[in-house]
């Protein structure tokens, strides 16, 4: 989400998120009051500390990211200022996650097949999107194609 983005540009890490404070986040362009009012709400109820702290215990890192990435911290000529659609079942990723890296490397994720888009990357049983794509001769990618490109 975009407000997710802001945060993470802004903090950088869970702890230096739970530690803000209200008029530190209200002042922040794209959060304002009231969610920042949400945000230090959230943070100061014990149940969603204990939770915070029962998935630390567990390190589900991997799936529940405590240190946030900066965003376009790395640019890669693949992914830098081009958009990206994804269609289908990816096996190794989420959908946020593959989104979370795209972004991550400079580029941006739409929902839909246009002109404009550059890369398709297709998982297991893709929809109408690809068809699309095919017609509008947009590249398309699979998940062992993601994966290289991300590695190299």
């Amino acid at each position: 989400s975009h407000i997710a983005d802001v945060l993470s540009e802004h903090y950088g890490s869970l702890n230096k998120l739970m530690s803000a404070e209200y008029s530190e986040l209200e002042a922040i362009y794209k959060i304002g009051p009231r969610i920042g009012q949400s945000i230090t709400t959230f943070f100061a109820q014990p149940q969603n500390l204990a939770i915070i702290d029962k998935l630390r215990k567990v390190r589900v890192g991997a799936a529940v990211k405590l240190y946030m990435q900066k965003k376009s911290t790395l640019k890669k000529d693949a992914f830098s200022d081009k958009t990206f659609v994804l269609t289908g079942k990816l096996d190794s990723f989420t959908r946020d996650e593959a989104e979370g890296i795209i972004k991550g490397f400079g580029g941006k994720v739409t929902s839909s097949v246009s002109r404009s888009t550059d890369t398709i990357l297709s998982g297991r049983d893709p929809g109408s999107k690809l068809d699309k794509a095919k017609i509008l001769g947009v590249k398309v990618i699979s998940e062992d194609d993601f994966k290289k490109m991300i590695k190299e």
